[in-house]
């Protein structure tokens, strides 16, 4: 048996080089046992090698639990484990250690044999089959250690070996499972079986049978339909495609020469053992839920089922998106009650069993770069399967991506812009594709400490949601464009000194509020721009100039709104320092963008760093500051002007506020379009400045103090301007709009 071993051992050291995770330090005066959840020789000698620990300091946990062999289990622990608890009964320091070594990193499945050969599993496995997984899996073994069990501190006293024996025998299988279940995740079953279960559902019949009843129809063909909806919608994992796709994924990044920078992991691991957990990313690009997948993948957690919607249901590429875990949703399914019963259990039964899931809290990608409000349906179904206390607590983590080119970017610009939203399709993959070519660059992607779900807390949705927003914009990011769009707000050109001083400047405010700043230096960031054509040197009047290119003002505006809440505070108080913790100000700021409200104390602390820097006192990186949050409030002037009309709605507000845009364009700073303008109605009614009612919309008591502080941040030509204009007629309406037309080519006759 030894000289196997050895040989064994010596054999998989040249083969395999397992990641490992968790491995603890080694303590002085303290003896260590590593438990195995089984006897397999290749198991232990990859932990040996990994660890470089010796085999005499291993052993072998049993995982058959069934009742008829349980009392043989409960009555023979290995020998190394009742020596263990001797020892500790006499008083010296000893800990156990679960490790598990997984093969794979693909859930378990029940289908053909390349699935089988490809994939972890639950059960134990053969020596034919493990000798296939060291040749297929070799570079995907990992070893995955639970933090030390202090036998010591587990006794507590007991003197009774035999109910200390069976203590640590329970929080040791549990140990072993919730490791299992932080990687693969549950045992995935059939597809058709979750189709079976979900229309079993007492309130699923309850919808079949009225939608039979209302629309006169059998309800064998109601249900028909409903297994069609429901087979449309529910995911499928494959391990084949989900190692293949891995694989092509690794390369395009590597391809399209790209540094992934990843952070907060390790609270994610550690809760990923005793919950579950919910993913909360922003959505910025198509490209989010294939960057958390591929992390997760890598890092070896579970995957999550996604939560996209059936607009990429495309021939095909659906099937693809299916088998890496999509779930394909309607966007909007108000007064389907059939179609809401059906994906409200579907989800509820991945929650219960114990799988990971991902939605996005804004419903749809942001086209301003602002993090948008949140939808609630999504969250009330996970909010409703927590109050169900499922078998371990769900919880909720907030994510947020960071992209130093955004692939989406110009279709953004040309949304911005006027023209329409365009349907995705498979031309449209492949042009993004072939984008890819020219880099992404830096791409971050940053996890937050996850919120748990009290499952007696009557907790809404409306209430939970501002909170996990501005979680996800802790989580804040800055690539070099980002900083390059926060230097040039407003302005096209600027001289290279000035330049390089306002990245400094705005480098060491953002590192010194705990952000991460993921360019290198200045020279970096500049070099990052020149080489995306978003900025360009020049000479002009005998001077060098850094300048903002044509491609660079369509792009710049996105990544400067995605990163504007890091420099709200220092940008409000360079208007007007007289800003206080009362002003009304910060709650409209903090509502719309979803930020901490700034404290008595973070107001004086800006103040003083702006005080103490010399940079901030210039004139020309004053203006700079001041440009950032302009366009913000001369859009909540537009918009409280709007309101003053009474509109019946927030349909009508909007429409009116476009309206006054279109005959105030050259006196905004930025054009005003539906999407920024939807955002400052929403700042403005929850921070209830202007409240709703079936009277129509109107200014409530705070609406005059508000419009008094932006006058005393607003330019005071710029502030008569926009708050006297009356309302637009129609005759006004339509020749502005006319003169702002884009020409038409005539088509060939």
């Amino acid at each position: 048996m030894t000289r196997r071993f050895t040989f064994l051992k010596r054999l998989l050291g040249v083969l395999i080089h397992a990641d490992v995770q968790g491995a603890p330090a080694a303590l002085s005066n303290t003896r260590r046992l590593f438990l195995l959840p089984r006897t397999s020789l290749s198991d232990l000698a990859v932990l040996t090698n990994a660890i470089g620990t010796n085999a005499e300091c291993c052993a072998a946990f049993s995982e058959d639990t069934s009742w008829f062999k349980r009392r043989g289990v409960m009555t023979s622990y290995p020998h190394a484990l009742r020596s263990a608890h001797q020892l500790a009964a006499l008083g010296e320091s000893v800990e156990i250690i679960p490790v598990s070594v997984f093969w794979s990193r693909s859930p378990g499945y029940k289908g053909s044999l390349a699935k089988l050969l490809l994939s972890e599993r639950w059960v134990p496995t053969s020596r034919a089959r493990r000798c296939l997984e060291v040749l297929v899996n070799r570079k995907m073994v990992q070893v995955v250690c639970a933090p030390p069990i202090n036998l010591g501190e587990l006794l507590n006293g007991q003197t009774d070996q035999k109910r200390a024996l069976r203590r640590t025998a329970r929080l040791v299988r549990i140990v072993f499972k919730n490791q299992r279940l932080m990687l693969l995740g549950p045992e995935l079953s059939l597809k058709r079986q979750a189709l079976a279960i979900v229309l079993s559902q007492r309130e699923v019949r309850g919808e079949i049978e009225r939608r039979a009843a209302a629309t006169s129809t059998p309800v064998a063909r109601i249900e028909r339909h409903a297994r069609r909806l429901l087979a449309g919608m529910v995911s499928d994992f494959s391990a084949i495609t989900l190692r293949v796709v891995y694989r092509f994924a690794s390369w395009c990044l590597k391809w399209a020469n790209t540094t992934l920078d990843v952070r907060g992991l390790d609270a994610i691991r550690r809760h990923a053992q005793s919950a579950n957990l919910v993913y909360l990313p922003c959505h910025q690009s198509h490209l989010d839920y294939i960057v958390l997948s591929y992390v997760l993948y890598d890092q070896g957690l579970a995957l999550p089922h996604i939560a996209a919607g059936d607009n990429l249901n495309l021939p095909i590429l659906g099937k693809l998106l299916r088998h890496c875990g999509a779930v394909f949703i309607r966007r909007s399914f108000r007064g389907d009650d059939l179609y809401r019963s059906l994906i409200t259990h579907y989800l509820r039964l991945i929650l219960m069993r114990g799988h990971t899931v991902e939605f996005f809290l804004e419903g749809s990608r942001s086209r301003t770069g602002f993090l948008m409000p949140a939808k609630h349906g999504m969250l009330e179904i996970t909010l409703g399967a927590a109050r169900a206390a499922p078998p371990r607590p769900l919880a909720l983590v907030p994510v947020r991506y960071a992209y130093e080119r955004v692939l989406d970017g110009a279709s953004y610009a040309d949304e911005r812009s006027g023209a329409g939203k365009r349907g995705e399709s498979w031309l449209d993959a492949l042009k993004s594709f072939v984008r890819l070519r020219d880099g992404l660059g830096q791409v971050g992607i940053a996890f937050g400490e996850p919120v748990l779900l009290d499952p007696t807390a009557a907790l809404a949705a409306g209430e939970l949601a501002p909170t996990l927003l501005r979680k996800i914009n802790e989580q804040l990011m800055l690539t070099s464009t980002h900083l390059l769009a926060l230097v040039f707000a407003g302005k096209r050109r600027l001289d290279v000194s000035v330049a390089r001083t306002q990245l400094e400047v705005y480098i060491d405010w953002l590192d010194g509020s705990g952000f991460e700043v993921m360019a290198d230096d200045v020279e970096s960031c500049i070099l990052a721009g020149i080489r995306q054509s978003l900025v360009r040197f020049e000479r002009f009047a005998g001077a060098r100039w850094l300048s903002v290119t044509v491609k660079g003002e369509r792009l710049l505006l996105w990544h400067r709104n995605n990163a504007l809440h890091g420099l709200a505070l220092p940008s409000l108080l360079s208007m007007n320092d007289s800003i206080d913790v009362e002003s009304p100000l910060l709650d409209m700021l903090a509502q719309e963008l979803h930020m901490e409200r700034p404290s008595a104390g973070d107001i004086e602390r800006c103040r003083a760093h702006i005080r103490a820097n010399t940079a901030c006192q210039a004139p020309v990186h004053q203006a700079r500051l001041k440009a950032l949050l302009r366009p913000n409030l001369e859009r909540h002037l537009l918009v409280l002007k709007a309101a003053e009309e009474r509109p019946t709605n927030l349909a009508s507000l909007i429409a009116k506020s476009l309206q006054r845009a279109v005959l105030l364009d050259n006196r905004l700073t930025e054009p005003v379009n539906q999407e920024t303008a939807r955002l400052s109605a929403h700042a403005l009614l929850s921070a209830s400045v202007i409240s709703a009612t079936d009277h129509g919309i109107h200014h409530t008591a705070c609406a005059e103090q508000l419009i008094s502080a932006i006058q005393s941040c607003l330019p005071h030509k710029v502030f008569k301007a926009l708050s006297e204009s009356s309302p637009p007629s129609q005759h006004q309406l339509a020749s502005r709009q006319a003169a702002h037309k884009p020409l038409r080519t005539p088509p060939p006759s």
